[in-house]
């Protein structure tokens, strides 16, 4: 009897063991409740519903509160994923047939930026359609005994491989400036090398290299600047030399400027975003101001808890300066959270605050406005009812119109992918109406051709309201990103799994199979480069992309000029100085 009683108890411990391992094996995804009592064994994020409400997206190794949670069972343990996020309800009717991450993939949890939809065309290296640029101040000469360049429509350089040097010269007789610099902006495929030659180096068959241009196959344009070194003589040509194997060159532009010049006829204005700066680095504005001729500033400025404008007096000297220096200095706030009806009252409280003080100082001493930089976009879970969000702005616009009366103007700052967008775009911009609004668009690219297309929607509803719109570019430091593409399969690491009758994506840190989903296999990996986004502290090219800019845009009653970001960061050390 105690050899069966010991094989019995043998045989319960082994079943124990086998059900202990397989529920460690079991990860639960719950949507729950954002009341739930919060585990240690759990990795939450916190989101908001269809509906505005805050909720938690919630993955645990232990079930969850069915009361307070809606949920679903995978057989892999959750240290197994490496991110997970909630999709639109329309998304499960029909999966996508491929999409992109864009975040860093490099530590034990993925941070995705971005979930991208595209097209399939998107991810192909076909160019787009491109606007012939004017070269016809230049005389063209191709070169090369092999004969292996070509050049179509007057402005696209084709090469086949060789082992010869060939391209192109560009020759004129514009009087180039002193110190001037040439700027082309292209597209294409390979690596080709840019010179210039005087008088004595056309003669002798001689160049002297400035540099390359380099395309990594993106489809996107290259903007590159080149300074000339000095000469004896006077520099007549541009030469562009093909790459050893086959390449492309399509040039948008080419043009020879006077090197850091900035364009003065169009304001340009810059966040501060610090307050200690107004406070106890004064000086720095001015230093900025001169530097790069900025006539607006926008500043935070602090409100306390009676509802009034901390350091009134401080602040009363700085606007008296800045007045002084024919400079305007505009309030900047705005939380995300701004559109959440808890967050109405504090927002009304700081704008009252702003209102009370000008109403109290002189005209030399105060606010040219507030600005209000709130981006419901970044709300975890925007993506589920973009609409809601929409109307949610607006209303939060509309309050802080009536709590900043008819003396205070309000600047919005707003994404540049707004114009467009459908749940944005017109639905949004045909609604504000109200007077005493203007735009500060974030066209936070460094692409010629995008940064003029991306104006379009928000000039033309400066010209229909007669309200100003300015466009703002990014300076500051980011990080490069890296982006995943995947496409449905048989089995992936990407998975769009259901809970009820909310589709959720599950990226794995291995390929799965058997799920109760729809799974997508990795197809590439590429990194997208933040020079896509700021000019990083790359004075040359940001000062000519804002000068040519200004140049064309000069023309619409709408355009108000550029805003410049980052600037605070590019010239920290100044400070103490």
């Amino acid at each position: 009897m105690t050899h069966y009683f010991t094989k019995y108890i043998s045989l319960f411990g082994a079943l124990t063991a086998l059900c202990l391992s397989s529920s460690a094996m079991a990860a639960t995804i719950g949507i729950c409740s954002a009341d739930i009592e919060i585990r240690a064994d759990m990795n939450t994020k916190e989101f908001y519903s269809a509906t505005g409400e805050r909720q938690l997206l919630i993955v645990s190794d232990s079930p969850l509160n069915p009361l307070l949670c809606e949920s679903t069972s995978i057989p892999q343990a959750s240290n197994a994923i490496l991110w997970s996020a909630m999709l639109p309800s329309s998304q499960l009717m029909d999966p996508q047939f491929q999409l992109i991450l864009q975040g860093d993939f490099t530590g034990d949890k993925a941070q995705v930026s971005e979930i991208i939809m595209p097209e399939p065309a998107s991810l192909t290296t076909t160019p787009l359609t491109q606007t012939k640029p004017q070269l016809g101040n230049f005389e063209t000469l191709l070169f090369g005994v092999e004969e292996r360049a070509q050049w179509l429509d007057g402005s696209q350089l084709l090469c086949t491989s060789g082992a010869e040097v060939a391209g192109i010269q560009l020759k004129t007789n514009y009087e180039w400036p002193e110190g001037a610099m040439i700027q082309i902006d292209a597209f294409g495929t390979g690596e080709f090398q840019v010179a210039v030659a005087d008088e004595q180096d056309i003669e002798n068959e001689s160049i002297v290299s400035l540099g390359s241009i380099e395309f990594n196959g993106d489809d996107s344009s290259i903007n590159r600047s080149f300074s000339l070194p000095a000469t004896l003589s006077k520099w007549k040509a541009i030469t562009i030399s093909c790459p050893q194997g086959a390449g492309s060159l399509s040039i948008e532009t080419i043009a020879i400027r006077p090197a850091n010049l900035i364009t003065t006829a169009q304001p340009r204005s810059a966040w501060i975003w610090n307050p200690s700066t107004w406070v106890d680095h004064v000086e720095f504005f001015w230093n900025l101001q001169e530097l790069e001729k900025i006539s607006e500033f926008y500043v935070t400025v602090p409100v306390n808890e009676a509802g009034e404008v901390n350091s009134p007096e401080q602040l009363k000297s700085f606007i008296r300066e800045a007045s002084r220096n024919g400079v305007k200095i505009w309030a900047v706030i705005g939380d995300r959270h701004d559109v959440l009806p808890e967050s109405s009252s504090i927002l009304h409280t700081r704008i009252t605050a702003y209102r009370n003080y000008n109403a109290r100082v002189a005209n030399s001493e105060q606010l040219a406005g507030v600005q209000l930089d709130i981006e419901p976009y970044l709300l975890p879970g925007h993506t589920l009812a973009k609409d809601l969000w929409r109307d949610r702005y607006l209303e939060t616009v509309r309050a802080a119109k009536q709590s900043a009366g008819e003396s205070l103007h309000i600047d919005l700052v707003m994404p540049v992918w707004w114009g467009e967008h459908e749940n944005w775009g017109a639905k949004l911009l045909n609604e504000l109406t109200l007077p005493g609004i203007s735009l500060t668009i974030m066209n936070y690219r460094t692409d010629y051709r995008q940064l003029l297309a991306g104006m379009t929607p928000f000039l033309d509803w400066g010209i229909r309201n007669e309200q100003g719109v300015r466009v703002a570019l990014e300076t500051g430091s980011l990080a490069d990103e890296t982006q995943r593409a995947y496409r449905r399969n048989t089995q992936g690491e990407l998975w769009q799994l259901q809970i009820d009758a909310t589709p959720i994506l599950v990226l794995f840190d291995q390929v799965q199979q058997g799920l109760p989903g729809v799974a997508m296999s990795q197809r590439f990996e590429r990194v997208f480069s933040a020079d896509k986004l700021s000019f990083q502290g790359d004075h040359l090219r940001l000062n000519d992309i804002a000068n040519r800019l200004s140049e064309e845009l000069r023309d619409s009653p709408s355009f108000a000029g550029i805003a410049l970001h980052g600037l605070d960061e590019v010239y920290a050390d100044q400070k103490d100085e």
